[in-house]
Order: structure tokens, then C-alpha cells, then sequence
């Protein structure tokens, strides 16, 4: 990371919104507006089917965690469900006017491994993008422990009929969602600066990380914010969560976990994306048969199509 780089960094972690210009401030607010909408949209259409649905990272966030709210920009709506009811979620979301997006053909029977379904909500001529996501995980899914999260959501500010997560939840599905795509994106690690900011238990954070075996993943997102200059990173936690030798040695062929951005190299996704992922899987074993399970599935695919 150059020092114009960290500088750059640093600055909005301490100020997300950025500079404050009338024209940008008034596209935000406008996005943020129709979000509004899409998200009353949702609640209203769970709600009256009695069905839960937890609103997570960015439209969460925003209400939560951000001043003012629109000062968390994002491209997408995510929503987190139970597995048992992501289909009858989406349902419940056509039938209320949200449209799929468009199936792949090739992908019948490995879809559900991406535990994601894409809607878009239509307003006149905009469209917002709903993810109704089952895990955060691509392809194998981490031992997340998806109900207690459940158990422990509150109400979403506003929105009758949605849920966010306690703080330590948020914070661990952040980096979760962040680990699938390498940390790249910088405005996860802001997300998580401004969870840690909120004053959440790091013992119950750290608890949490083990269990779902994300410890790798966490410690990487906390070093980047501890190198630049973040106040609120635990340096215990920090200690705590460091690597063995071999699995910083294997990290560093990929990643510079003290570095924005922490990335090596350009995303590619398939095999390249897939072998990426190993340093920060904790659970190597789980996920070497989970990529194995897929690519059988996906041989299965194109024997069919051939």
C-alpha cells in the first residue's frame, strides 16, 4: 500500500460519506430513497406472508450503523433466510412483483450452490437488485450458525417485518461475505470499522469467528484496518486470531492481509477463484469435499448438455 494509498484509506474510514458535495449528496439521497421504497416493499410482502427474512450488510447497515444513512452507498439489497423457507421467500416476493432474474440453463442442478436467488425490484425504469441469500458462502458453506443469528436479530429501524443482526452477527457475516470475494471490496472493511466502532463484544466476536471457522478471514479484515490506522481494531483479538507460520506463509502467495488491497491479484473467477479461497478456509477438509461435491455436479451438467 503506497502512502497516498493508506492516506486515502484511512480518511474514509474516518469519514465514509466523503466530501460533502451538493451534487453527490443529492444522488445519494435520491438511491437512498429508492431503496426506502424497495425495502417497505419487502417488509410489507414478508411480513403479511408471515415469513422472516434478516436484512444484512449494506441496506442494514446504512440504518444502523451509518450517519446520515445514505452515506452508505451500495449497488444491491441483501436479504438472509432460513433454507427452509428461501423458496417460499421467493415466492412470496414474485407474487408481490419482484421479477427473477434470468435463470441459466446450464445450471439446474449447481444453482443452489451459490445459495443466492436474484430478483429486481422495477420502479418505473429502475431496476434494484434483491439477493435472497441462504449463507453467505459460495459453494461450500462455512458451520455458520445461521438460527441462533436468527434468535438473536431485532426488529429492522423502521421496517416491520425484517430483522438485522446483533452487532457481533453483523460483523462476522460481513467479513463472511467479504471472504467470498477475496476482500476486495473496501467498503466491507469500512462496514466492519464501523461495527467494531459501535463498541460490540469482541469476546462474543471472536467466539462466533471459531465456530463458524472463520478466524482466518477476520484476522486478515482486522489487519488491513489495524495498518491503516484504524483506533478500533482489538490488538488482543488481533494477537490472538494470528496465523500459524504455514498458514501465513500460504496467505502471503495470495494476499498482503496488512496491505489495501489485500488482494494480489485481478479477480478471476472458476478454478483461479476456487484456489484463492484456501488460505482463508479454516476448515480445509470440509471445503476440499464441498469443491469436489460441485464439480461433480457441474461435470453432471455439461454431460447433460452435451
Amino acid at each position: 500500500m503506497s502512502a497516498a494509498e493508506r492516506a486515502r484509506f484511512a480518511a474514509r474510514l474516518r469519514d465514509p460519506a466523503g466530501p460533502r458535495d451538493g451534487a453527490v449528496e443529492s444522488r445519494r439521497k435520491g438511491a437512498f430513497l429508492l431503496r426506502a421504497l424497495v425495502l417497505q416493499r419487502l417488509a410489507a410482502a414478508l411480513r403479511r406472508a408471515g415469513l422472516r427474512a434478516l436484512l444484512v450488510k449494506g441496506a442494514a447497515l446504512a440504518l444502523t450503523h451509518y450517519a446520515p444513512p445514505w452515506s452508505r452507498e451500495m449497488d444491491d439489497v441483501d436479504l438472509l433466510v432460513r433454507a427452509k423457507d428461501h423458496d417460499a421467500v421467493v415466492r412470496t416476493l414474485v407474487a408481490a412483483g419482484f421479477v427473477p432474474g434470468e435463470p441459466t440453463a446450464d445450471r439446474a442442478l449447481s444453482r443452489g450452490m451459490f445459495h443466492e436467488t436474484q430478483l429486481y425490484a422495477q420502479l418505473g425504469p429502475t431496476g434494484v437488485l434483491v439477493e435472497v441469500h441462504d449463507a453467505l458462502d459460495k459453494l461450500v458453506a462455512r458451520a455458520v450458525r445461521y438460527e441462533a443469528i436468527f434468535a438473536r436479530a431485532t426488529a429492522a429501524p423502521g421496517l416491520d417485518g425484517l430483522l438485522v443482526p446483533c452487532p457481533e452477527d453483523h460483523a462476522l457475516l460481513v467479513v463472511l461475505h467479504a471472504a467470498g470475494h477475496e476482500l476486495r471490496h473496501e467498503v466491507g472493511l469500512v462496514d466492519l470499522d464501523r461495527l467494531l466502532a459501535s463498541g460490540l463484544d469482541v469476546s462474543i466476536l471472536e467466539a462466533h469467528a471459531r465456530a463458524a471457522r472463520l478466524e482466518t478471514a477476520l484476522y486478515v479484515a482486522l489487519s488491513a484496518l489495524d495498518a491503516a490506522g484504524s483506533p478500533h481494531v482489538p490488538a488482543e483479538l488481533l494477537r490472538r486470531l494470528a496465523p500459524s507460520p504455514l498458514r501465513a506463509g500460504l496467505l502471503a502467495l495470495v494476499y498482503a492481509p496488512r496491505d489495501v488491497p489485500i488482494a494480489k491479484s485481478a479477480p478471476r473467477l472458476g478454478l483461479p477463484w476456487v484456489l484463492r479461497q484456501i488460505p482463508l478456509r479454516d476448515d480445509l477438509l470440509a471445503y476440499a469435499s464441498g469443491v469436489f461435491r460441485y464439480a461433480a455436479v457441474r461435470a453432471l451438467e455439461r454431460a447433460r448438455g452435451a
